[in-house]
């Protein structure tokens, strides 16, 4: 099971043009994936100008360590592995192919073959929203913030039938859009079930949409 960890450093950078001071702030973040052998699903939380497997984790996963972004009907695959550079005429540690885009509110799996931690770094997103397309049926996605939430306050517009799965290692935590009875109202309301499912820093994890939707995430944070 993922154990993540999130920190942020706002980095202040200043311009002077004819006379008049122009300021600018990114914040800049990270968070540790530590993954045990196997499998578990990944996001890249940030931004960068770099989103394939190597401006995302470099050289800091062991060599055959497979990551797996779903297509809609199966996977493109990259693995980091031993292969021969026609430049140099040596085998040299390489992503291959180095050409999936982990970025966006993406999610992917990440199959390890022995215990690794690599640090995800960018910039932080600080757009009021990140707007996406649900289409029906499954998708892996991840949350475009790097902060931990529960599934009620992600976003969503869902539809009666909607289901979240978290992966869990073994299986999955799942949460559903359903009618549940509400003791407070002794109604029946139309609520996440749990809504209290958390995606953490830097979580994949599947969305399955009975109809097309737009899922809004506003960002939960103030800059």
């Amino acid at each position: 099971m993922k154990k993540l960890v999130m920190a942020a450093v706002i980095v202040a950078c200043a311009a002077s043009m004819v006379s008049a001071q122009v300021y600018s702030a990114n914040i800049v973040g990270y968070n540790k994936d530590v993954g045990t052998t196997g499998l578990h699903i990944s996001g890249y939380a940030f931004m960068s100008d770099d989103t394939s497997p190597q401006g995302v984790f470099g050289d800091q996963l062991p060599l055959g360590t497979k990551l797996y972004a779903f297509t809609g009907s199966g996977y493109d695959i990259s693995e980091y592995s031993s292969v021969f550079d026609y430049n140099t005429y040596t085998y040299v540690d390489a992503w291959d192919p180095n050409t999936l885009d982990l970025g966006g509110a993406t999610g992917f799996w990440v199959e390890l073959p022995s215990d690794a931690t690599a640090i995800l770094s960018g910039e932080v997103e600080m757009a009021d929203a990140v707007t996406n397309n649900l289409a029906v049926g499954l998708q892996l996605i991840s949350n475009p913030y790097p902060v931990s939430s529960q599934v009620k306050d992600m976003g969503f517009t869902p539809a009666l039938g909607d289901k979240i799965y978290a992966f869990t290692g073994s299986g999955y935590d799942i949460s559903e859009y359903s009618s549940v009875f509400d003791y407070n109202t002794y109604t029946y309301v139309d609520s996440w079930d749990p809504a209290t499912l958390t995606i953490d820093v830097g979580e994949g994890f599947w969305y399955e949409a009975t109809t097309e939707q737009t899922w809004v995430a506003n960002r939960p944070f103030t800059p």
